[in-house]
Order: C-alpha cells, then structure tokens, then sequence
C-alpha cells in the first residue's frame, strides 16, 4: 500500500481525533468542499504512508 486516507471527513471532533490516534496525519482541509443538509461543508483530509504505520 502506497497512501491510506480514512475518507473525508467533517464536523466529527471524535473522528479526527480516531485518525490521529491511529497514526493519521492531518493534510488539511477543502473549504466549503461539501454541499449536506442545505449548507456547504469542509473535507479535513488525513493520510498514512506506509513509513508512518504504528504496530
């Protein structure tokens, strides 16, 4: 495996802070990425290259 992404995420504090647990790195965010429930919402992106993984 080259990149792992734990898909987009948004909104869910618990989420983002499951992916860092697991050795995620946090990539940034797509502003206004979005369009849910009426409203346009950012995408935080995280990833995971094969060197980071923990055992």
């Amino acid at each position: 495996m080259d990149h792992a992404e734990p898909g987009r995420v948004w909104g869910a504090v618990s989420l983002y802070d499951l992916a860092e647990r697991c050795g995620f790195r946090r990539e940034g965010v797509l502003r206004s990425h979005l369009w849910f429930k009426g409203a346009r919402r950012d995408t935080v992106m995280f990833s995971l290259l094969p060197g980071e993984l923990r055992r």
